[in-house]
């Protein structure tokens, strides 16, 4: 067999066992893009982990919800969450299965009691994970 065709079928099969194993969406987004940069997502790397994120993207997702936590309102105040922020929060929900509100820190706090251990700092120590 010559090894462009061969080439072609292993790429055909890598994209089958993935459509499989993340669901066809997921497979074509990550094939198209390489994957979700798990030190600086975009909009749309949220929307795919709230429909197809695993266990090993909390830690990554509550380490960004720290990041870019507005922190709480003050007296009076109304708070509005970036669109992304949002998506964050709703992907936790979505891969969790609990809720603990809008704030990082909570997310947090409940990373530290259920893994027993303390979120990674953000320092790109997690990129590629």
């Amino acid at each position: 067999m010559e090894m462009k065709k061969l080439t072609k079928i292993v790429g055909a099969v890598a994209i089958v066992v993935a459509a499989l194993y993340l669901g066809l969406p997921a497979a074509w987004y990550h094939f198209k893009t390489g994957g979700i940069d798990r030190h600086n997502p975009t909009h749309d790397d949220f929307l795919v982990l709230i429909k197809y994120g695993r266990e090993k993207d909390v830690e990554p997702l509550v380490v960004y919800l720290q990041q870019i936590d507005p922190g709480p309102a003050q007296p009076g105040e109304k708070r509005i969450y970036p669109c992304i922020y949002l998506h964050c929060v709703d992907a936790l929900k979505a891969i969790t299965g609990v809720d603990h509100g809008m704030s990082g820190e909570d997310w947090a706090s409940w990373f530290r009691q259920t893994y027993g251990r303390p979120v990674a700092a953000w320092d790109g120590s997690h990129q590629g994970q």
